[in-house]
């Protein structure tokens, strides 16, 4: 992970934890790669397809976020403790 892509994650990290501020400590908190993309590349003025590039890479790379496919979304998934852990339903 690079420097750049770090402090993405990081920030993206702190994003959806501010979100998530009143869930339990191991909730998940979900945020769609779409509304990320598009509150980035606003707030950093930048090519979206280029920030979800970006995004996509900085995501994979830090081990508190997990990638998941909801309804042909994509969607990252992360906790208040860093990383959500699924419970086991078998």
């Amino acid at each position: 992970m690079t420097a750049t892509t770090g402090t993405l994650a990081d920030e993206v990290w702190r994003l959806m934890t501010a979100q998530g501020i009143l869930f339990a400590v191991d909730a998940p908190i979900r945020q769609t790669l779409s509304n990320l993309v598009e509150f980035f590349a606003a707030r950093l003025q930048r090519d979206p397809d280029s920030v979800r590039a970006e995004l996509e890479a900085a995501l994979a790379a830090d081990a508190r976020f997990t990638r998941e496919e909801i309804n042909g979304q994509v969607v990252f998934v992360t906790s208040r403790q860093g990383h959500y852990v699924s419970p086991d339903t078998t």
